[in-house]
């Protein structure tokens, strides 16, 4: 029996040690990392480097091998983070012993098993990164190296035009050829598509007018001449107003040409002039908005209004010359061409176009006068000129990559500083509550007219973040810095930079910042709602309603710093060593602050003070206006606000009038001359004290009572002793108290004195009674 126990028991163990270690093997052998598909296509990628790949087919290779690249490294974190725990399970078991049992043995062997197996598969990953990251490289560079080719690529330049004895006999060929090409679309606008094209029109026509209207009313209504407030939104209306009938029958017909060519793979000639028009308008009315806007509105940017102006007009010719540019481009006008030809007519366009291009930016960085502007300009000058010259060199993609960069780059910025300037005017109509749904939200979150909305300085901040951010990318686009340089300039966002021992993911961070600023925001809103609505239907007092409200706000709030913190990918494994070692420095160098800090969370909790009180504290005396954790704020009786930190509040004398009754005593102080009837004064008293409004004689407090407290050098002292319901009114009512005594006194006879001092004099000087001729009993000195 004890032998069956013993197996029994060497079973069970033997069961419980493998559940503990031996899972993780399988569960490694079944999750490890196959690389070996990765590794084939890594090796055919590196095969075919040598042959000649487009720019997209790189790009595509590239992130293919980037995906395997993050999914190997993965793989390498994750197998170092089991060999670590194996490595412990091992130490954990320790060194084989001869004397050591069947099941730690057994034990032993799994681990060291999977150890090998986890080895295996880092190894392979490693094998994977590294191989990733040498063909990222590679092809980075072919990259580079095809992109220098294609720029530097030089064909015939107008230049030969006077080298050559080439004619231009295939001019009339060319015209011809454009007067019977068969691409414009006529075919389309048979009867059916003209009489839909007419419905088109007559409801753009139809909409024109109502789209007015509207306009009109809601300018009326939400806007005012001599208000300075949404101008923004103001001068897009009145362009959109301005353009209105364009806008509208472009889209519809455009809408239209969609429909009618929706199977075909290209789109006819009317069709792409349609498309080029509404959105010429489009930037026509953007113009109007922002440079050239109705009157009296001026333009938005920190120019005067000629050079807005201006800009404006170079801005609309440039886009005109664009939108012929895009319509030419759609003609076959390099058929039936020679080369020669096709440079010649680049060369007419390119010279017109960077001629416009150079007058635009001369507008632009005109303003002001500035030092730095100046230079801009110049250099962007000498950048336009250089690429016509390498225009008529032959060099029509290094030409057309400066033009079209610059080009891109001036529409981007400027997109950028409309975009802010909208998202700024949207803000600050949010503080303004300038529209009516923007008066009912604030109503609804319990904002004041003058309150500025929590955290939306934050959300400011991040909106422009993320615009910039936004152009900044869309420029390494434009100026098409290759694939991988700008997926290295995304994974020091995504992924983070090292330093030293610490990872900053600027993504995360940012992150963070966001859902700390949502947090933030809605912890105001929290402690507004139970403050102003949830509590008040309790039957807290205020004091407990406050306490509440400002522990919760606190609690919360710590909770949203330490979520944030895990988001932006701060271990708080670190964090909890770096407060241990700070915790000395605090207890040293911050004591004032730690110990307001723990007075405030005593006076929340025991609230011996609460907002409202009125209160003592040494020389200071007024109501308590609000209890943070580190002070207490306290208005005077003359509006004076004065910070009292909270260690005063617990560890020196003060006094409460308020705490736990707001009932109060007065005591107020009269002298009456010598032989006044005591009897008649202490009636009077009485009288008055009692007959008050706010004067308890209900008999739960004593009465109203008059003391005769002694026999004074000029008075006797009487003091008038009641209790009122509300000590909040206690100046008040030893005022109107003393105005009734004063009153009741003179019209019973009762005289109140004045201090009296009797003088005798001993001598006096002969100079300064010679004049005088008597002195009579009453002291009086009569005159010669």
């Amino acid at each position: 029996m004890i032998k069956n126990i013993k197996c029994l028991t060497a079973f069970i163990t033997l069961i419980c040690v493998l559940l503990v270690f031996v899972p993780q093997s399988f569960a490694q052998e079944t999750e490890s990392y196959s690389n070996t598909k990765a590794q084939k296509f890594l090796l055919q990628l590196e095969k075919n480097l040598d042959r000649q790949q487009e720019a997209a087919e790189m790009d595509q290779s590239w992130q293919q091998i980037n995906a395997i690249r993050l999914e190997a490294k993965t793989c390498v974190e994750e197998n170092n983070i089991k060999l670590e725990k194996v490595g412990n399970e091992l130490k954990l078991i320790g060194e084989p012993a001869k004397s050591e049992g069947n099941v730690v043995r057994t034990a032993r062997r799994y681990l060291e098993k999977d150890k090998q197996s986890i080895e295996q598969a880092i190894a392979g990953c490693r094998f994977v990164l590294l191989k990733s990251e040498a063909l990222q490289e590679q092809l980075s560079a072919q990259r580079t190296k095809q992109q220098k080719q294609t720029l530097i690529n030089q064909q015939p330049g107008v230049w030969k035009i006077f080298t050559t004895k080439e004619t231009f006999k295939s001019w009339s060929a060319w015209v011809v050829s454009i007067l019977t090409w068969q691409g414009y679309g006529w075919q389309h606008l048979n009867v059916p598509g003209a009489i839909v094209l007419a419905v088109l029109l007559l409801i753009a026509t139809l909409l024109s007018v109502f789209i007015g209207n509207r306009i009109n009313g809601y300018i009326e209504k939400n806007f005012s001449p001599s208000d300075n407030v949404g101008k923004d939104t103001l001068a897009i209306l009145c362009a959109i107003k301005r353009y209105r009938y364009g806008l509208l029958v472009f889209s519809l017909w455009s809408v239209f040409w969609v429909f009618i060519v929706w199977q075909e793979n290209t789109y006819p000639l009317l069709a792409a002039i349609v498309f080029y028009a509404f959105a010429l308008l489009l930037f026509l009315a953007v113009i109007r908005a922002f440079f050239n806007p109705a009157k009296p509105l001026k333009p938005h940017l920190k120019i005067t209004e000629p050079e807005a102006r201006r800009l404006g007009r170079n801005m609309a010719l440039w886009g005109g010359l664009t939108f012929i540019g895009a319509v030419l481009n759609q003609l076959p006008i390099f058929e039936n061409l020679s080369s020669l030809q096709i440079a010649v007519l680049r060369f007419i366009y390119m010279s017109i176009y960077i001629t416009v291009l150079i007058s635009m930016l001369w507008s632009v960085f005109s303003f002001g006068g500035r030092y730095r502007l100046e230079v801009i300009r110049a250099a962007l000058s000498l950048v336009l000129v250089a690429a016509l010259v390498f225009e008529i060199l032959g060099y029509q993609n290094l030409s057309s990559y400066l033009v079209l960069g610059i080009t891109l780059s001036f529409l981007l910025l400027l997109a950028g500083l409309i975009i802010s300037r909208l998202a700024g005017d949207f803000y600050d109509s949010l503080d303004e509550g300038r529209y009516h749904w923007q008066q009912e939200l604030r109503d609804f979150t319990g904002l004041n007219k003058t309150e500025a909305v929590p955290g939306l300085f934050w959300v400011r901040l991040i909106t422009s973040v993320f615009i910039w951010s936004t152009v900044v990318l869309v420029l390494l686009g434009v100026w098409e810095v290759p694939y991988s340089k700008r997926a290295a300039m995304m994974s020091y966002i995504t992924e983070g930079i090292q330093v030293g021992q610490l990872n900053i993911v600027p993504v995360k961070i940012f992150i963070a910042v966001v859902m700390l600023t949502v947090m933030l925001s809605v912890i105001t809103w929290l402690k507004r709602q139970m403050d102003e609505h949830w509590l008040k239907k309790s039957r807290m007092d205020a004091g407990a309603r406050n306490a509440i409200v400002s522990v919760s706000g606190y609690v919360i709030g710590a909770l949203a710093i330490i979520i944030a913190l895990g988001l932006s990918g701060v271990d708080m494994s670190n964090l909890a060593i770096i407060a241990g070692a700070l915790s000395v420095g605090i207890g040293f160098g911050l004591q004032n602050i730690v110990n307001n800090f723990v007075s405030g969370l005593i006076l929340l909790f025991e609230r011996p003070i609460r907002k409202g009180d009125w209160i003592v504290v040494g020389n200071t005396e007024g109501y308590v206006e609000g209890i943070s954790i580190r002070s207490t704020l306290i208005r005077t009786f003359d509006r004076a606000d004065v910070i009292v930190p909270n260690s005063e509040l617990i560890s020196n004398q003060v006094t409460n009038w308020m705490l736990h009754d707001l009932r109060g005593r007065v005591k107020i102080p009269v002298g009456v001359a010598y032989g006044s009837d005591v009897e008649k004064v202490s009636k009077i008293l009485l009288e008055i004290g009692r007959s008050h409004a706010l004067a308890i004689t209900d008999g739960s407090v004593t009465e109203p009572k008059v003391l005769f407290l002694g026999f004074g050098d000029s008075s006797l002292n009487f003091e008038l002793r009641f209790y009122i319901r509300n000590v909040d009114e206690r100046l008040n009512v030893i005022s109107q108290v003393n105005y009734a005594i004063d009153k009741a006194f003179r019209e019973n006879g009762v005289e109140i004195p004045f201090p009296q001092r009797d003088l005798h004099v001993r001598s006096v000087d002969k100079d300064v009674v010679k004049n005088y001729k008597s002195i009579d009993d009453n002291g009086n000195v009569g005159h010669d």
